[in-house]
């Protein structure tokens, strides 16, 4: 069997007919990196020489990197150091005060011919203060040196790093050339200045340049190599971007949990992440698919099956802006998520019905949850896409009553897609949301064997008598759905011939709330989970405890039901 199979939904969208998108856009590797001939040395780059030896192999991990000369160039003119004696640290980022450290010693050595600095406490303060003095930064500019740096503020600081006559214009790179910076953005005069200076070249055959993702050591050493070294700038042609649109979502297998990337035009948004133990998966996908930075991050709400791999995307990519219904929750997954958003500088936003913002040519309205919630589920972030003229509801674990309060508002429902909620539980999907949706395609995202016996037969029943297509991860894996703006098709990583209506999640356990069932216990963390629980199989044989019982007997010993497979 072929491992990608698709089908295409027929009459999805409605009026002008456009042409359906030839191929899913590569991103290239880089653009004319020749060393640029035209780089004539001002006065003051021969400050800029060799005050270290560096050894065959000293860092061990930049040996096979794009960036291990840059590495070496930029250790031997003292500018750049390890973080151990043998390692490098390409993939981790820098911080502001870091930031402008680099930018002062740039500005000494090219003014003096070295760069002195007596320490201070805090230790930065000696830079920040040389940095104010010489325009480097604007005083005030920045109250948390020690948060990491974005690429955009990077450009900022080191723009200031040398004068004008030592970053002369090698390429005519017109302004809004670079896709991601507009001129209105932050720091885009300053960004436009090194790309014509052969400093930054950008991530693609575009110049894509990620401005709002943090700035890793493995760029910075290419940077500073190029600010101090005008041979080792960059010529470049940069390709005009390509004036057709792309969408897309790829609904991400995590088993009984959620997780659904979208990407338009450049732009990406992960909704929700899976349980705690999808984090590596999470990441891995992000990292196959080359998703360095989300643009949105959406956690629908803040049960474990949602909230859980957020932090192992948050290991991977920068974020731009992260979406929670609340800005706190009683358990370690949700903890994970606000402590990997902190590393960034970011916090939790929460947002109101009627809220919508862009992701490149598509509009994102929020449309739930309408007031306060009494219940976790019905506190869930309700989304509606849309591209063109197909659109796109992510649900959550929404139940009745918070479809209710939607429907109330009387905003648009009507979607070409619809993302089943709380992985098809007869709870949600009920038959006035659905008639008011009335979606050609309908994706469960469910696991296959799970302790609810999801997607329950009236949901799939409700969804058979709409006339839905359905797809569902147990039976058919990661699924994708991909746009024109009139047409969505969508493939599947298995069994596109599935019989997805004829067999429901089967139940591995005890029904949750019978007077008695069967309970795994962490006796470590005293917490409770049921028998299928993804959770339940991390626990180490010597926390693990089988129990039959009731669960009243089990709160009242002290243990608390996991808030993943809420037993």
């Amino acid at each position: 069997m072929p491992r990608s199979q698709s089908k295409t939904q027929k009459c999805l969208g409605k009026g002008k007919s456009r042409r359906l998108l030839a191929a899913i856009l590569t991103v290239l590797v880089v653009l004319s990196v020749l060393p640029s001939a035209a780089a004539a040395s001002a006065p003051g780059l021969e400050n800029f020489r060799e005050v270290n030896t560096y050894a065959p192999g000293q860092f061990e991990d930049v040996a096979d990197g794009w960036y291990s000369g840059y590495v070496q160039t930029a250790y031997e003119l003292g500018l750049v150091k390890g973080n151990s004696p043998s390692s490098f640290d390409p993939d981790s980022d820098i911080t502001l005060a870091e930031t402008t450290a680099l930018a002062c010693r740039l500005h000494s050595i090219y003014h003096t011919g070295s760069a002195d600095f007596t320490q201070q406490s805090p230790w930065y303060q000696v830079y920040v203060d040389y940095a104010a003095e010489n325009g480097i930064i604007a005083e005030g500019a920045f109250s948390d040196f020690g948060a990491k740096a974005t690429r955009a503020q990077f450009a900022g600081i080191f723009s200031a790093a040398l004068p004008a006559e030592a970053l002369a214009e090698i390429n005519p790179v017109g302004d809004g050339a670079v896709p991601d910076v507009p001129m209105d953005s932050d720091y885009a005069a300053e960004i436009y200045l090194l790309y014509r200076a052969g400093v930054l070249t950008g991530n693609d055959s575009h110049g894509t340049y990620t401005p709002e993702a943090n700035i890793k050591r493995s760029a910075v050493a290419a940077i500073v190599t190029r600010m101090a070294v005008a041979g080792e700038r960059r010529t470049l042609e940069l390709e005009p971007a390509p004036a057709e649109s792309f969408f897309r979502i790829d609904f991400i297998d995590v088993g009984q949990a959620d997780a659904a990337l979208v990407r338009c035009d450049g732009k990406a948004m992960l909704i929700d992440g899976g349980n705690v133990a999808d984090s590596d998966l999470i990441y891995t996908y992000l990292q196959k698919n080359s998703v360095t930075y989300l643009d949105y991050m959406v956690c629908t709400h803040a049960h474990e099956d949602h909230v859980g791999g957020l932090a192992g995307a948050l290991n991977y990519a920068g974020v731009g802006t992260a979406f929670s219904p609340v800005f706190s929750y009683d358990s370690v997954a949700f903890g994970n998520f606000v402590s990997y958003l902190a590393a960034q500088g970011k916090t939790v936003t929460v947002p109101s019905a009627g809220d919508s913002f862009s992701l490149g040519s598509a509009t994102v309205t929020v449309l739930g949850p309408v007031g306060p919630a009494s219940e976790t589920n019905n506190g869930s972030i309700v989304l509606r896409i849309v591209y063109g003229e197909t659109s796109f509801l992510f649900t959550g674990d929404a139940e009745r009553e918070e479809e209710q309060d939607i429907l109330s508002t009387g905003r648009a429902l009507e979607s070409t897609v619809l993302k089943v909620g709380h992985h098809g539980s007869d709870s949600s999907t009920s038959y006035p949301f659905l008639n008011a949706v009335m979606p050609g395609v309908a994706i469960i995202s469910v696991g296959a064997g799970n302790s609810y016996g999801h997607p329950d037969e009236g949901v799939l029943s409700r969804l058979r008598d709409a006339g839905a297509s359905l797809y569902r991860t147990d039976l058919q894996g990661d699924i994708i759905c991909v746009s024109d703006g009139e047409t969505v098709t969508v493939t599947v990583s298995k069994n596109a011939g599935a019989d997805v209506f004829g067999s429901a999640g089967q139940s591995s356990g005890q029904t949750p709330g019978t007077d008695s069932a069967t309970y795994i216990l962490n006796t470590n963390t005293r917490r409770f989970h049921l028998p299928g629980c993804s959770s339940a199989g991390s626990i180490s044989e010597s926390n693990r405890a089988d129990y039959a019982g009731s669960r009243e007997d089990l709160i009242a010993a002290g243990y608390t039901p996991c808030g993943s497979c809420r037993p």
